[in-house]
């Protein structure tokens, strides 16, 4: 029973679509995250309507006669929630037929769970004024289209959390308690670019970067906290005895945290097959004791890089630290040449970066 990991072209966001057969060998077809509202449908060079790798999915399902059976939604950053908005503004009144269930918290959920007495707050809490990351009518909108076509039960995730689906096993990493208190409390003044920089590393050497990393202590690491990146939601996904680690755009003291809890740290590692990079590359977002809890040879950056210049080189020389054997895989092959010099392949000789030109098969 082969399951495949396949990685759209989401531009500076993911969408993530996952192929397996259930216990009785039926095809079941799971959807991370939909990208930007570009990855369902974008103008061209010739300003006319094309499809993009959503819609092309999307119609290649519909033709086989299948559907998301589950649909994953891991925060309402519009990189990740943009293609879905594109796709039920597109056919409002069918795509709820290819779309079986759905996780997502919603700031509903969240603020029932937390029994909280914070007045007025919104449907979606993660509401930044002026964002062009973050979109509160995109998620008000989405949780209406779920509740209308009762594709949804209002579940919460968190932390801790352990949950199966036909055959697949996922364990929960983020958000945690803190990290939805942290979201219904600042959402007024947070802005969910607020730490990330915008800053091109690429030019600086591996080396360099290998020399400034080993400055980095746990205790000096800089975490990001944006706090929609906070609440995003991050699993080990389990199937067939082999395990799968998508990060989201999760904050690494969460993600160690929760690893630990669930037996694992530098000196019992996660052994999994691929991890899904947090927050597309982030230097903030990965830690390099989040890096020694994991053992695995493949690594995932979903990024074209044009609007926060991710991956910062600084977290791919991390990785390399911390994984010299690592393959970092490129759903945008073209950064490849544009990040790594040949100098810093001759420096570290043992690392590749490939372009993703098909499925992960396993």
């Amino acid at each position: 029973m082969i399951m495949e990991i396949s990685v759209l072209q989401a531009n500076n966001g993911d969408a993530i679509h996952i192929t397996f057969q259930d216990e009785n060998g039926q095809e079941k077809n799971v959807l991370i995250d939909s990208g930007k509202k570009q990855t369902f449908q974008y103008t061209n060079q010739h300003k006319k309507k094309a499809d993009g790798p959503l819609k092309l999915l999307v119609e290649k399902l519909k033709s086989e006669k299948k559907i998301f059976d589950l649909v994953i939604l891991t925060h309402i950053d519009e990189d990740h929630i943009g293609g879905f908005i594109s796709w039920i503004e597109f056919e409002p009144d069918d795509a709820w037929k290819m779309i079986g269930e759905v996780w997502f918290n919603s700031g509903n959920v969240i603020k029932t769970w937390l029994k909280t007495t914070l007045p007025s707050l919104p449907p979606i809490i993660m509401n930044i004024s002026g964002s062009r990351k973050t979109s509160v009518g995109q998620g008000v909108q989405f949780e209406e289209y779920l509740n209308e076509h009762k594709l949804w039960n209002g579940e919460l995730f968190v932390a801790g959390k352990v949950r199966d689906f036909y055959g697949l096993n996922f364990k929960f990493l983020s958000p945690d308690k803190e990290r939805l208190t942290d979201l219904l409390e600042k959402w007024k003044t947070e802005r969910p670019d607020s730490l990330t920089s915008k800053v091109n590393d690429h030019q600086i050497s591996l080396k360099d970067h290998q020399v400034n990393n080993l400055k980095i202590t746990d205790e000096s690491f800089k975490e990001d906290d944006a706090v929609p990146n906070g609440s995003s939601l991050a699993f080990i996904l389990s199937n067939n005895g082999n395990d799968f680690l998508f990060l989201g755009d999760s904050f690494p003291s969460v993600i160690k945290t929760s690893l630990k809890t669930f037996g694992f740290d530098s000196d019992n590692p996660l052994p999994v097959k691929l991890v899904k990079i947090s927050h597309h590359g982030a230097q903030s977002n990965t830690s390099a004791a989040v890096f020694k809890s994991i053992k695995s040879e493949n690594f995932i950056i979903s990024t074209n890089s044009k609007q926060d210049n991710h991956p910062h080189k600084q977290l791919l020389g991390r990785l390399i630290d911390c994984h010299p054997e690592c393959t970092i895989h490129f759903n945008y092959g073209e950064l490849i040449d544009r990040i790594f010099t040949k100098q810093d392949h001759a420096d570290f000789s043992k690392f590749k970066a490939l372009p993703i030109e098909n499925s992960f098969k396993y």
